[in-house]
């Protein structure tokens, strides 16, 4: 929550009228994705898809064109929506590095990804991915949405998503195993870790933040918590934030060589899409700017500990498990390496990896418990110790306490 909003400063995105991308920009978009240069914008509108509590990252809108263009001698009008993501900009208008992390995920990792498993992921991907813009397809029309993050996911739910970042991590690891030289420069192009050297000090900085809004609700619930409550209390706040952070980023430094894949990295309900209807067998995975190289574990942790449902974890370990297994036999992946990603493994990596899990929780409880957003002025301009209060204003108090009670109770020990 650092980023100040400022328009990116290419020309050929900076708008007067407010819309996110001018109407020449589109146009090209267009042309580049429909594969036709006679593509014409007769018409363009734009609203915000998301409050900022839902990115803090990024503005999001979604842009509705209507356009026409010559096929086979024919003109042919074309109505679409698509998905226009601008980063904020701190005070001398610099977009926030993970940006530029999204742009070459989405330029450069997933064609190789596709293209050693022969097959379509399962992400929404870009029309166009620079440092400054990001547009993708809009899945609105087509049935899918967000999750609502304060209810959750069911089991049914959460099992769509788990099946999603194992098809996800076989790719990366199918990869691998078959071209490791192109696998390693890959791997240049996404953060070694989301607890990196290159973002380690706004990690710290939104951490100890996120660290005393915790602490202060943990505080002012001590007097009526129970013995067992009172204790995991007293223990979690008993390190500092930074202490904290230096635990997680070991734990993730800790992955076994034979483990890493490219992650999601930030794998709560805002960013992967479901069906409305709740039908088919896999969630659409989004917004890739945190893909980092981790353990898989690493995914399934932001899942667990962002989730308000309760959910059988084991029972949804052994689904992605499986899933794991099935997609890297399609590919020949030999049994010996198969078998390294066995429950027994990720059940380790997911307690290994607990810290990491409480921390996601700090970070992420407030924008989940968002019901109003303060702006992001309002925000930074105030010391840390005055933020709880702030942020107090704008959440669902009870669901904010109960599920950091919760997850302090399952994560300390």
């Amino acid at each position: 929550m650092d980023y100040a909003m400022a328009q990116p400063s290419s020309s050929a995105i900076d708008n007067k009228d407010g819309s996110p991308v001018t109407k020449a920009y589109i146009e090209d978009v267009m042309k580049e994705y429909e594969q036709n240069d006679t593509f014409m914008v007769k018409n363009m509108s734009s609203e915000k898809a998301l409050s900022f509590g839902d990115n803090c990252i990024a503005e999001v809108f979604r842009v509705k064109v209507d356009g026409e263009m010559t096929k086979d001698g024919k003109v042919v009008e074309m109505s679409k929506s698509v998905i226009v993501k601008k980063p904020f900009r701190d005070d001398k208008n610099t977009p926030p590095e993970m940006f530029k992390f999204e742009s070459n995920v989405y330029n450069k990792v997933l064609d190789a990804l596709e293209s050693v498993i022969e097959s379509k992921l399962p992400v929404i991907r870009s029309i166009k991915a620079e440092e400054n813009v990001v547009v993708t397809e809009d899945f609105k029309d087509g049935g899918w949405a967000l999750s609502k993050r304060r209810e959750g996911l069911s089991q049914e739910q959460a099992a769509k998503v788990i099946k999603s970042l194992a098809m996800f991590h076989a790719a990366s690891i199918v990869l691998s195993k078959s071209d490791e030289i192109r696998f390693k420069k890959l791997s240049q192009h996404v953060q070694d870790q989301v607890y990196s050297l290159s973002n380690a000090e706004l990690c710290k900085k939104t951490l100890a933040d996120s660290y005393a809004v915790a602490k202060n609700f943990a505080d002012e619930y001590l007097p009526k918590a129970n013995e067992e409550e009172a204790a995991v209390i007293r223990k979690f706040f008993s390190q500092t934030s930074d202490e904290m952070y230096n635990q997680a980023k070991k734990a993730t430094e800790e992955t076994p060589d034979f483990a890493q894949v490219f992650a999601h990295g930030d794998c709560w309900a805002n960013n992967f899409m479901l069906k409305e209807d709740n039908s088919g067998d896999h969630a659409l995975l989004i917004n890739l700017a945190t893909v980092c190289l981790a353990s898989p574990a690493r995914d399934l942790v932001y899942l667990f500990a962002t989730n308000p449902q309760p959910v059988n974890k084991t029972a949804l370990i052994q689904v992605y498990v499986s899933e794991l297994h099935k997609n890297l036999s399609a590919h020949k992946i030999p049994n010996n390496i198969i078998e390294q990603f066995s429950v027994e493994f990720i059940e380790s990596e997911v307690k290994r990896l607990k810290m990491v899990a409480l921390l996601t929780a700090m970070w992420l409880l407030v924008p989940i418990s968002y019901t109003t957003y303060p702006t992001v002025e309002e925000y930074n301009k105030l010391e840390r110790k005055d933020k709880p209060q702030l942020v107090a204003q704008h959440i669902d108090n009870e669901f904010y306490l109960r599920r950091l009670m919760e997850v302090l109770l399952e994560n300390v020990s």
